[in-house]
């Protein structure tokens, strides 16, 4: 049989191959149970070990995940020892924790509750809620109605800031008929330099507040993140450079975004949900289009999309720079590639660079606006409306 071979496109001079009949060939012949036996042994051999696998992963993930809340413990009583005991507790001895904080819990009832009614009552409660409730008992965190008004949010704020000798600076509070969470933006403002005022989500009417030194939030974004819970944060301006937050991967939070606040048509109502929307319309159109119907709408998308990330003082300023050179490129790669398909721009000048480009096709500048949409997402308490703007067709 002859084969011609082929080297770049061109062909070569062909090749003399000699291929032996199929009936030539030897074969052992396997009975059929034999070979069933033969592969249940090697099936029970492959599953052992992926299920070895997985066990040492989820092993993995949860002394990981009981760290991570005794470090939360620590980080947010300025290492209080009874905090981290009583986390240590609640992650290893329920009848333990109980009897501990079983005066705490019974607040609220008629009488103090024994600790096999706790037990009953609490049944089923998260660590996250047993990580608030250590918290509560040591006066580190105060649970407070979002019908409360302002001045009992400055009460128990300022009660926390005692443990740490400072408190509230109470001329930056100007209007104390405001609600929460409009009220949030004064309260963080007049809160110490060195400290955040941060929301533990506790998917309830009521805020769970807490305060954190600076310099420990990088460290507990990334033990929430092991947690795959949120906090929301309230940063002054100014303040988040010095606690080098470093903006991770937020793929399933924007997936989230995505499938809760973007239409099947049509702009967003939802700030980030429109947010994230116009990203992927411009990474549809650089990579399935290379930027052939580039207008006036995706130039706006650009722009609104920097003007949105660098303005919230959750992202800092390092971080605001690479936002807007991010979207900078896009731009100028889009707006010359639509200069050049009108004609204003000649075949020579389009082609005077070897680099030349007329979409931006990688995925990098994509993820990484992105992962800063679904970062303030996660970040800030309320998702701001945004309103359709008109001429927007894209």
């Amino acid at each position: 049989m002859r084969f011609f071979k082929r080297i770049f496109g061109r062909k070569s001079e062909p090749i003399e191959i000699d291929l032996k009949p199929i009936s030539n060939i030897k074969t052992t012949e396997i009975s059929k149970e034999k070979e069933l036996r033969i592969f249940q042994d090697l099936s029970k051999h492959e599953l052992s070990k992926v299920a070895e696998s997985i066990q040492a992963i989820a092993d993995k993930q949860a002394k990981n995940q009981k760290q991570a809340y005794i470090d939360l413990a620590g980080w947010f009583t300025q290492r209080n020892q009874q905090a981290v005991s009583g986390m240590t507790l609640a992650l290893n001895d329920t009848q333990a924790f109980f009897e501990h904080y079983q005066l705490f819990l019974s607040q609220g009832f008629i009488e103090q509750l024994t600790v096999s009614e706790l037990v009953e009552e609490y049944d089923g409660t998260s660590l996250w809620d047993k990580l608030n409730w250590v918290l509560k008992a040591c006066g580190y965190l105060t649970e407070i109605d979002w019908k409360e008004d302002a001045e009992d949010f400055v009460y128990f704020v300022d009660e926390i800031l005692k443990k740490y000798n400072l408190s509230l600076d109470h001329t930056k509070i100007i209007d104390t008929e405001a609600m929460a969470p409009e009220f949030f933006q004064q309260l963080k403002e007049a809160m110490p330099d060195q400290l955040v005022l941060v929301c533990l989500d506790s998917e309830s009417d009521s805020y769970q507040l807490a305060v954190l030194p600076v310099e420990y939030a990088e460290q507990v974004r990334k033990a929430v993140e092991v947690l795959n819970r949120r906090l929301h944060w309230f940063w002054k301006v100014g303040q988040i450079e010095e606690a080098k937050i470093s903006i991770g991967s937020y793929k399933k939070v924007c997936q989230k975004i995505w499938r809760l606040y973007i239409p099947a048509q049509g702009q967003s109502t939802h700030l980030y949900g429109e947010l994230l929307r116009q990203v992927e319309k411009l990474r549809w159109e650089a990579q399935n289009n290379g930027n052939i119907n580039w207008d006036s709408n995706f130039s706006y998308f650009c722009d609104f999309i920097g003007e949105e990330l660098t303005q919230d003082p959750a992202v800092p300023l390092k971080d605001k720079q690479r936002i807007l050179e991010a979207v900078t490129t896009l731009k100028e790669i889009g707006e010359r590639t639509e200069q050049y398909h009108e004609g204003h721009i000649s075949d020579e000048e389009m082609f005077a660079e070897d680099s030349a480009l007329f979409a931006y096709v990688k995925d990098d500048l994509y993820d990484m606006l992105g992962n800063y949409i679904g970062y303030l997402y996660e970040t800030n308490l309320e998702i701001p409306a945004f309103t359709p703007k008109e001429g927007i067709y894209r």
